[in-house]
């Protein structure tokens, strides 16, 4: 399967060169007129360096270092995030002109994103713009429901603002997306997979409301944040205080990078389920508990966060539907992801069925306009 990296940037291949400094010192802004000098600088320096050899591009950048052991080919795709600065423009730029000269890549497959409001300078623009447009930009890829099947999406927080690293970490465990780091320089990459185990959602679903407060203010008193849970009492502070982070010393807290995460994807991504007529006559059958369970499953997919804790997986090689299941549960539901809401093609009450029914059976066997709105009374 083809690769999809999704990939900070930062300025190490400027090589450290006087003007590099004096533009982080100074802070410009993207549009800042040094660009093209900066630009140039990194030119000058690449000129020296043979792009062809294995050894040359690692020591060109780190984001160049950990893309060369990713052993990327012509028909994978770089995404470049880069931060709102003249210094992150003409270093992206040029990072972008350079995979694509020593990937032989074209140029759609080399995408940069610029992320207003990511810099360093004004903390409170970073938390109201920067982070959220960052967010924004990778669930636009780790949603994606085409590039699910189409590649392996590959997170590299490599360069660049080291404060975007546990968001970018964060969203790999929750879409099971593989991590990787590398110090610049070094011989060896870090593969961090995704993590084996799911967060308590109910406790999430608990502190939602006090979280989007914060969201909101931006900052907000620890008892603030209590008050607005449901059924809080004062054995849980700890188990909710992981969801934030202090501001400083006065009590102030702030959203923590999982909570910041958690909220975002599951404001912009929640759509209600659709299901076709055969799973709609399945569960008019008397199934008992099963069928509370299955009618439960259902509502539950019109959430992302419950969907990514849910997956099963199974043989690609059988089917590219998608599996859902509970745990220490028979029951199982498949389906797709089609811009956005996930189609419920299967309901199993028992394990023993779906493995047969559902082998050789695919996505592209199925029209999502044929599929009806989940409710609760269907």
């Amino acid at each position: 399967m083809n690769k999809l990296v999704l990939c900070t940037t930062g300025t190490s291949i400027g090589g450290g060169c006087k003007e590099f400094r004096e533009a982080a010192k100074k802070g410009h802004p993207w549009e800042h007129e040094s660009v093209p000098g900066l630009k140039q600088c990194i030119r000058d320096r690449l000129k020296d360096i043979d792009l062809s050899q294995d050894q040359e591009q690692r020591k060109c950048s780190a984001e160049m270092n950990s893309l060369n052991r990713l052993k990327l080919c012509g028909d994978d795709r770089v995404v470049l995030l880069a931060t709102d600065t003249a210094d992150g423009r003409a270093t992206s730029e040029v990072l972008r002109e350079t995979i694509l000269k020593t990937y032989g890549m074209g140029e759609k497959q080399v995408e940069l994103k610029h992320v207003v409001g990511l810099q360093v300078r004004d903390s409170k623009k970073l938390r109201k713009e920067g982070l959220r447009n960052f967010v924004n930009i990778v669930l636009d890829y780790l949603a994606d429901e085409q590039i699910r099947y189409e590649y392996e999406v590959i997170l590299n927080p490599t360069g660049g603002f080291k404060g975007v690293v546990p968001f970018l970490t964060t969203l790999g465990m929750l879409y099971r997306r593989r991590s990787v780091y590398i110090f610049e320089h070094a011989e060896e990459l870090i593969d961090l997979p995704p993590l084996p185990f799911a967060f308590d959602l109910n406790l999430y679903q608990r502190a939602q409301k006090a979280l989007q407060r914060i969201e909101q203010e931006t900052a907000v008193r620890e008892e603030i944040f209590f008050d607005a849970i449901d059924g809080y009492c004062p054995e849980e502070r700890d188990l909710f205080l992981s969801f934030t982070e202090p501001v400083d010393s006065s009590g102030n807290i702030t959203l923590s990078p999982l909570a910041f995460c958690l909220l975002k994807i599951e404001t912009e991504g929640s759509r209600p389920p659709k299901i076709r007529s055969q799973v709609r006559d399945f569960l008019k059958r008397d199934l008992g508990d099963s069928g509370k369970i299955l009618r439960t499953m259902i509502s539950n997919c019109s959430s992302p966060l419950w969907r990514n804790t849910h997956y099963h997986t199974w043989s690609r090689d059988k089917t590219d539907l998608i599996i859902m299941k509970r745990s220490a549960s028979s029951e199982r539901l498949a389906g797709f992801l089609h811009e956005g809401v996930f189609h419920v093609t299967h309901a199993f009450s028992s394990h023993d069925k779906y493995e047969k029914e559902l082998e050789n059976t695919f996505r592209a066997n199925y029209n999502p306009s044929e599929f009806m709105e989940w409710t609760a009374d269907v």
